[in-house]
């Protein structure tokens, strides 16, 4: 049986903590995803993800069991738990939790309906999982109707090439030295909402 939480990170009231992390309390990403309504955007996410042929191909192709309810629910609770180490943990507890998702991504290929193969982790694919994620946790905060401004939302998209480090770690643009990186590409999501910053990320979900 796989093991439900392999991703752990210190409380953030602990004030031993060595460090806030990615994000820190002052962060609008600790005000947004301390709401348990975030549970829907996660879902929301992997629909959204699921729309890529790549993703949900290399997904159904490495995770043989994930079509059994009960496997499908340990994952999404352990792709929770991820984000919530990435977001809440200190900088090293995020790092660790980064460092298992690419190990496991790095050995994982899926193969087109041509019979090309491809990583699952190539960037572009990356770009789109990350991609969902912000947006979905932005759209989720603005039809929740929860206390944030439309320069919240945008303020909150616009810290989250710094999650995107975590998994991507080499791979993607957010790893130069410096201020945080301009987005690779910007698109909408629903008016107020915030910009959706296409940042460079991973899942849990084929841990």
């Amino acid at each position: 049986m796989m093991p439900a939480t392999p991703y752990t990170y210190s409380s953030p009231d602990d004030p031993a903590r060595e460090d806030e992390g990615l994000f820190g309390p002052g962060s609008v990403t600790w005000r947004v995803m301390n709401n348990r309504i975030m549970w829907v955007a996660v879902v929301r996410a992997l629909y959204l993800q699921a729309l890529h042929p790549r993703v949900i191909r290399g997904t159904l192709q490495n995770a043989a069991t994930i079509t059994d309810p009960a496997d499908a629910w340990t994952r999404l609770r352990r792709t929770r738990k991820f984000i919530e180490t990435r977001t809440f943990g200190t900088t090293a507890e995020a790092d660790r939790a980064g460092r298992r998702v690419r190990r496991i991504h790095d050995s994982l290929t899926g193969t087109d309906l041509d019979g090309t193969r491809y990583q699952v982790d190539e960037p572009e694919l990356l770009l789109w999982v990350h991609c969902g994620e912000v947006a979905s946790c932005a759209d989720i905060a603005l039809r929740s109707r929860l206390p944030f401004s439309a320069a919240d939302l945008d303020a909150f998209v616009d810290e989250h090439p710094r999650g995107g480090v975590v998994p991507a770690g080499r791979k993607g643009p957010a790893r130069r030295k410096g201020p945080a990186p301009s987005p690779v590409e910007r698109t909408n999501v629903p008016p107020g909402s915030g910009r959706a910053t296409l940042g460079m990320s991973g899942s849990a979900w084929l841990d």
